[in-house]
């Protein structure tokens, strides 16, 4: 098997490796202080989050919040985030070709506006059924049909999101997370004390219009933003440049949204919504720390990995990221394990004491899904969006078969062993795949 091209001049080779470690380090400072920001900003407006609804909502409404959130995230997330990543990097290609993105833009709106309509219709329909199956009460179905009404708000909120990341304007990107964060802190916070678990599906059916208003809001004033850019022509070859990626916008849902929504049903059909809430809790405590390094990943290593050339040096990019990473986020897991009583006693109520046993597991499985994320960052940016579905189909494969090994005996404590269970199949898959993937030209993948 051949592998990629290394350079055969020693000294000329050393020299730039110590340049491009220069860059690498320099590059990743940035990428971390402004992912440093969002996280900080992210962790407080969480914490309060937890604690507003911890406090209104209890243990079971947090549950029935998250069922709502992991059925938003899936019919969102199927057909934006393929049209949002086939922006990002068609947007860096074109570059200065002005015509060629007013194309793709257009396009893209259109294609998202004739799907979305039917989807959203369909959501409204079928909010009664949603509401009785996902959130165990017909009561709620007003909030699903409200998210099904601004449906297109989280279409086209991806679509500017897209535009910002395709155009390198980290700190546009870094506004629109912030906002989005502190937008859904305040929709919670107002709504959930007023009306309990109602107020907090309602706050989470809302978080597509404040996306979209917040997005719109940063970009309007942006060089790489044009509202005329969404009139010129349709394009078939962006449509299908477009298209491409939808296999994997669809198996990245089915294999986190979905999948997670088959574990906390599960457990809601064993333990009652109760121990939803409990699992809910622990797994968006590691969201508030894990997102920083999530967020590295997709601001530094994705366009770095897809830049580089040379197999020894990609090897050498993937060693340094998991000598900062991996490391990291085992000694912050471990911080939190042994603080949990004290992050339980501080983040959340008295109600969610239970949590106590959930942790061990979820720090080893945050761990190993931080190394499995470094080795699928590689993939996203150097093979095919139909090599990665099959890879997301089979993480998403892999929840649903452990939810029902793990989930009917062991309740909470299944979940996350699940939870584990399953990243530690997605690392074996990827890691096999990267080391494959350094030792073969581009062209053979």
């Amino acid at each position: 098997m051949k592998q990629l091209p290394v350079s055969a001049d020693g000294g000329v080779a050393a020299a730039g490796a110590r340049g491009k470690l220069a860059a690498t380090d320099a590059g990743l400072l940035k990428a971390a202080l402004l992912a440093g920001v969002r996280t900080a900003v992210q962790m407080g407006a969480s914490f309060l989050s937890v604690k507003v609804t911890s406090v209104f909502l209890g243990p079971a409404g947090i549950g029935t919040v998250a069922q709502l959130q992991g059925f938003m995230s899936v019919t969102l997330g199927t057909v934006a985030d393929g049209v949002n990543k086939g922006i990002v990097r068609s947007t860096a290609e074109y570059g200065d070709d002005f015509e060629r993105r007013r194309a793709l833009l257009s396009t893209a709106v259109r294609a998202l506006l004739a799907a979305g309509l039917p989807a959203s219709l369909a959501i409204v329909v079928a909010a009664p059924l949603v509401s009785r199956h996902l959130l165990g009460d017909e009561r709620y179905s007003l909030e699903v049909a409200l998210f099904g009404a601004i449906y297109l708000c989280g279409l086209f909120a991806c679509v500017v999101n897209g535009m910002a990341n395709g155009a390198k304007d980290f700190g546009a990107t870094t506004l629109m997370h912030i906002g989005n964060i502190l937008s859904g802190l305040a929709l919670f916070a107002l709504l959930s004390p007023l009306f309990g678990v109602a107020g907090g599906l309602a706050a989470a059916a809302l978080g597509p219009l404040a996306l979209l208003a917040v997005d719109a809001l940063v970009a309007r004033r942006r060089p790489w933003f044009d509202r005329h850019l969404f009139t010129a022509r349709f394009s078939t070859a962006e449509l299908r440049r477009l298209a491409a990626f939808l296999p994997m916008a669809a198996a990245a849902s089915f294999g986190e949204s979905f999948g997670q929504t088959v574990v906390r049903d599960a457990l809601a059909r064993h333990a009652g919504m109760h121990a939803v809430g409990l699992l809910q809790g622990v797994w968006r405590l590691s969201d508030m720390y894990l997102n920083v390094f999530i967020y590295t990943f997709s601001m530094y290593y994705l366009p770095r990995f897809a830049e580089i050339k040379d197999a020894a040096e990609l090897r050498r990019e993937i060693g340094l990221a998991a000598l900062y990473v991996i490391p990291a986020v085992a000694l912050a897991s471990a911080a939190i394990y042994a603080l949990r009583d004290v992050v339980i006693e501080l983040v959340f109520t008295h109600e969610f004491v239970g949590m106590r046993d959930l942790f061990g597991w979820q720090m080893v499985g945050n761990v190993v899904k931080t190394a499995g994320t470094l080795f699928g960052y590689v993939l996203l940016a150097r093979v095919a969006p139909l090599k990665i579905a099959a890879i997301e189909l089979l993480k998403g494969g892999a929840w649903i078969a452990f939810a029902y090994v793990f989930v009917p005996t062991g309740g909470g404590v299944g979940a996350v062993q699940a939870y584990v269970a399953t990243y530690a199949v997605y690392l074996l898959a990827t890691a096999a795949y990267v080391a494959l993937l350094t030792r073969r030209p581009r062209s053979a993948r």
